[in-house]
């Protein structure tokens, strides 16, 4: 004789379910062991893909933190290699200059060497001149020559002080005192650590 047991649960139909005792609750209770060790599996896979997720996680940080690194890496040498541009910039530009100076110098050295030559060739005449002319009044004795001989020597001073105080004397010192001076070489000492 079998017993049956009402259950409270109904089916789709709306009519109460009749369970067999004893072996009904034996898969019954099979069914929910199943069940459970099913939802054991699933919460175990899910643990698993949570674990999984922040590993994922935690290399894209990683992997964030290191582009970050990297980035400011790149700026850095960026700078640096700016601030090497603009020193090499100025180095430049204070090179032209100096080449600039350098040539104004030497346009106005030879400036002044021209007027140097000018100045000695007309020094020379005027003392060849002048000494012509007392060697003549010895010979003569006729005191005229040697007034003329004083007159040239005179004119040959006059000539190389005109010539001294011609427009660029002024110029050509301020140069002499521009110039550079060259700086004597840097002596570098390098100590070796003893031990």
């Amino acid at each position: 004789m079998t017993n049956k047991v009402k259950d409270s649960s109904q089916d789709p139909k709306g009519q109460t379910l009749e369970i067999d005792e004893p072996g009904a609750q034996s898969h019954l209770l099979q069914a929910v062991h199943h069940q459970a060790e099913k939802g054991r599996l699933g919460l175990e896979v899910m643990r698993a893909q949570g674990d999984e997720a922040r590993k994922l996680r935690d290399a894209a940080l990683s992997q964030r933190d290191e582009a970050l690194q990297a980035r400011e890496t790149a700026l850095s040498e960026r700078e640096e290699a700016l601030q090497a541009r603009d020193e090499a910039l100025s180095l430049r530009e204070e090179a032209m200059n100096e080449r600039e100076e350098a040539l104004v110098a030497s346009g106005q050295i030879e400036i002044w060497a021209d007027r140097q030559h000018t100045l000695n060739r007309v020094f020379a005449f005027g003392v060849i001149v002048a000494v012509a002319l007392c060697v003549l009044a010895i010979l003569t004795g006729n005191v005229g020559w040697r007034w003329l001989a004083g007159i040239c020597l005179i004119g040959a001073l006059g000539g190389a002080v005109y010539v001294l105080r011609l427009p660029g004397r002024s110029t050509l010192h301020l140069v002499w005192q521009e110039l550079p001076v060259p700086s004597e070489p840097e002596v570098v000492v390098k100590s070796e650590a003893v031990g």
